[in-house]
């Protein structure tokens, strides 16, 4: 039993999926089950590849207390289609997030 729990909960290693729906001021919210399945803590800081429909576009993020990221202001105007749409909130997003290495000095 101990195995499985063990399995269940084990820190970021790989790259994570999960489809989300921008909120508004550009957040996303990562999934409770990931985040207890990961043990991800606040402050950590991933790789995110944000996919919405074609188009997709690389930034870092930290992970607040809420266990919510947000979407860099830059980044988020890349995807908008129309010039008078001034927010991403209500769109589906593919998000897939990776752990950051720190090297060894």
């Amino acid at each position: 039993m101990k195995d499985i729990e063990r399995c269940l909960k084990m820190p970021l290693t790989d790259c994570v999926s999960f489809k989300a729906v921008i909120q508004r001021n550009r957040r996303i919210q990562i999934p409770v089950l990931i985040r207890w399945r990961f043990k991800l803590e606040p402050g950590e800081i991933f790789k995110v590849d944000l996919r919405v429909g074609y188009p997709h576009e690389e930034f870092y993020a930290r992970m607040s207390k809420d266990g919510r990221l947000t979407v860099p202001k830059v980044i988020a105007e890349e995807f908008l289609e129309d010039p008078e749409e001034d927010s991403l909130s209500g769109y589906t997003a593919e998000v897939t997030l990776c752990p950051i290495w720190e090297e060894d000095e």
